[in-house]
């Protein structure tokens, strides 16, 4: 449980590396109803990647 109770109240999304992606991850950010952004996709494979968790939106380097 790396999120604070008491920080939640105060942010309205979260942005996470690539690399930390994982459905237990997505859905403990979901339990609180948080927007959640991915950095930083720099290919068409990351891309695909990075889609198949159910983010709100991809910071990217490359145009898609």
């Amino acid at each position: 449980d790396f999120l604070p109770q008491e920080v939640v109240p105060y942010i309205d999304f979260v942005s996470v590396d690539m690399h930390i992606l994982s459905s237990n991850l997505i859905n403990v950010l979901r339990k609180y109803n948080l927007v959640i952004f991915s950095f930083t996709c720099t290919s068409e494979q990351e891309y695909r990647f990075i889609s198949s968790y159910d983010v709100d939106g991809i910071i990217t380097d490359i145009l898609l």
